[in-house]
């Protein structure tokens, strides 16, 4: 799955539990997808659920699962789709219909952080040197 889909990966945002949450959520009704459960996370140390149906291009009924948990960072999301339907194939439609979803997540995420950056007064910053770098590029320029 990973060779055809190598974005499938789960995703790590910059943003609190409840708000990733929010945001996928408001996206799968969006994109139209019939939510059957949602358990938002409860503050930022939560977990939350959602599981929908997606409706493929083929006409057949996906379960799609959305997981958000807290991450070092911030949120992490991951999405799993199956076929409701004993089908041999679904000719790569759960991964497109997930990797498009993902694309438009990190699309809303970054219109969220856009709209929501806190603006600092310019403060002096603080020098940082890095002397054993410096020191290693000479010398290796003085062995040259």
């Amino acid at each position: 799955v990973l060779l055809s889909y190598p974005n499938l990966l789960t995703r790590s945002y910059q943003i609190p539990p409840p708000v990733l949450y929010q945001l996928a959520e408001a996206l799968a009704r969006q994109k139209g997808w019939q939510i059957i459960s949602s358990q938002a996370p409860q503050g930022d140390d939560g977990q939350g659920n959602l599981n929908a149906i997606r409706r493929s291009l083929l006409g057949w009924n996906n379960e799609i699962a959305l997981r958000v948990v807290p991450g070092p960072l911030g949120a992490l999301i991951d999405l799993r789709g199956a076929s409701m339907y004993q089908t041999p194939h679904d000719l790569g439609d759960n991964g497109r219909a997930i990797e498009d979803f993902l694309r438009s997540l990190d699309d809303s995420v970054t219109e969220f952080v856009q709209r929501n950056l806190a603006f600092i007064e310019d403060e002096e910053l603080p020098d940082v040197v890095f002397d054993d770098f410096v020191e290693e590029e000479g010398d290796a320029l003085d062995a040259q």
